[in-house]
């Protein structure tokens, strides 16, 4: 697979989150949990959604748990290897990201820091 394809999926995430109604500021990038050494807090925060079918766990470095959930998009993009099933799935992530970051701005059934 192309990995322009994800770059450029990637990208468009990044131009969504900015019109998201409560403005995800990245304008100084997004880190993921794999930068730890510029945070002094670690977020560990647990989606549990039984109308979305979701039960996930989200690490990030922002207090904020959208970014958060930009940060960990960012990180499974970095960690999965470019197949034709994760470019499936970051396709699927892109068209349900208002869903996404809407249930994230809810906030976690849990959070832990650290």
């Amino acid at each position: 697979m192309n990995s322009q394809i994800v770059i450029r999926v990637y990208r468009s995430i990044l131009r969504q989150s900015k019109t998201y109604p409560n403005y995800l500021d990245i304008s100084k990038g997004i880190m993921t949990f794999r930068d730890s050494k510029y945070f002094k807090n670690m977020y560990v925060d647990t989606y549990i959604s039984e109308s979305y079918y979701i039960e996930t766990t989200i690490l990030g470095p922002y207090k904020n748990t959208q970014l958060n959930v930009i940060s960990w998009i960012k990180n499974e993009i970095r960690e999965r290897r470019t197949t034709k099933n994760n470019i499936d799935a970051l396709f699927e992530v892109h068209r349900d990201l208002g869903e996404i970051l809407t249930i994230a701005g809810y906030g976690p059934m849990v959070r832990d820091e650290y």
